[in-house]
C-alpha cells in the first residue's frame, strides 16, 4: 500500500524535485491531482493567452475590455507493476470553462477574478492473475479564483488562490471488494463533496509572445473526508500571447 505525502518543512527546491519524481513514478490510486491554475493576466480586448505543460492545456480570451473567458483541460495517467504479476493503470481527465473580470493599471499591475465549472472522469484498472478490476467515476468541479500580478514584455509574476469544490458521482465498480475500496479510500468517494483552497505562484519569463512558464501550487483540503491526493504540484511549460 502506498502513502500520500504530508506537508513538511523541507525547502522549496527539495519539494519541487520530490514532486517531479512522484509525478513520474507514483504508484498509488490517486483520486485527485491538482491541475494548473489558469492565470492569464489579460491586457487588452481580443487578446489570446495560452499555457501548455505535459498534462495541462489552458487558454484565455478577452472578448471585451475587462471581460475574460477561459478553457482548462488536464489529462494525466500512469501504469505500473507490483510483484511482477499485478498490472495497474490510472487515468484522470477533465475539461472546464470559466469567465471573469480583469483589470490592468497604468503601471502594469493586474487584478482578475474568475469562476467556472468542469466535468471529467477518474478511472482505475488492475489486472491480477487474469482477473480484471475496474473503478470509474465522474468528476464535477466548480471553482472561484482571484489573482493579482505584474506583467511586462519580459516577465509575469502572479499570486492566485483557487477555491475548489470537487464531487465524484455515478461510480462504476467491477471486481473490487468492499475491503479493497475502503483501503483505497474509494468506498465513500461519491458520498460527500471535497473542498480545497489552493494558493499558487506563477512565474513566466521570455519576451512578449513566448515565455517559459512555471507554477507552484499547494492544495489544502478544508473538510475531513479522506481521499488519496497530491497536496502540492509543480508545473513547467510554455506560455503564448497574441
Amino acid at each position: 500500500m502506498c502513502h500520500i505525502m504530508r506537508p513538511t518543512s523541507r525547502t522549496l527546491i527539495f519539494s519541487v524535485i520530490t514532486i517531479a519524481i512522484l509525478m513520474l513514478f507514483q504508484a498509488c490510486h490517486v483520486a485527485y491531482i491538482p491541475s494548473m491554475e489558469n492565470v492569464p493576466l489579460l491586457q487588452k480586448k481580443f487578446e489570446v493567452q495560452a499555457n501548455l505543460t505535459p498534462a495541462n492545456f489552458q487558454a484565455a480570451f478577452a472578448p471585451a475590455e475587462h471581460v475574460g473567458l477561459m478553457l482548462n483541460a488536464q489529462s494525466s495517467g500512469n501504469k505500473w507493476t507490483e510483484n511482477d504479476d499485478i498490472d495497474y493503470e490510472a487515468k484522470r481527465q477533465f475539461i472546464e470553462g470559466g469567465a471573469g473580470y480583469w483589470k490592468k493599471t497604468e503601471d502594469n499591475k493586474y487584478f482578475e477574478f474568475y469562476g467556472g465549472a468542469g466535468y471529467g472522469k477518474l478511472h482505475f484498472f488492475e489486472d491480477w492473475l487474469s482477473q480484471d478490476s475496474e473503478y470509474e467515476a465522474t468528476m464535477i468541479r466548480t471553482f472561484l479564483q482571484p489573482a493579482i500580478g505584474i506583467s511586462n514584455d519580459y516577465i509575469d509574476v502572479a499570486f492566485s488562490a483557487r477555491i475548489l469544490q470537487l464531487k465524484f458521482i455515478n461510480p462504476e465498480v467491477r471486481n473490487y471488494s468492499q475491503e479493497d475500496l475502503i483501503s483505497l479510500e474509494l468506498w465513500d468517494l461519491d458520498k460527500n463533496p471535497y473542498y480545497f483552497i489552493e494558493p499558487a505562484i506563477t512565474f513566466r519569463a521570455g519576451y512578449k509572445y513566448l515565455k517559459a512558464h512555471f507554477q507552484y501550487l499547494y492544495s489544502y483540503k478544508v473538510n475531513d473526508t479522506p481521499i488519496f491526493r497530491y497536496n502540492q504540484n509543480f508545473f513547467m511549460g510554455i506560455s503564448l500571447r497574441f
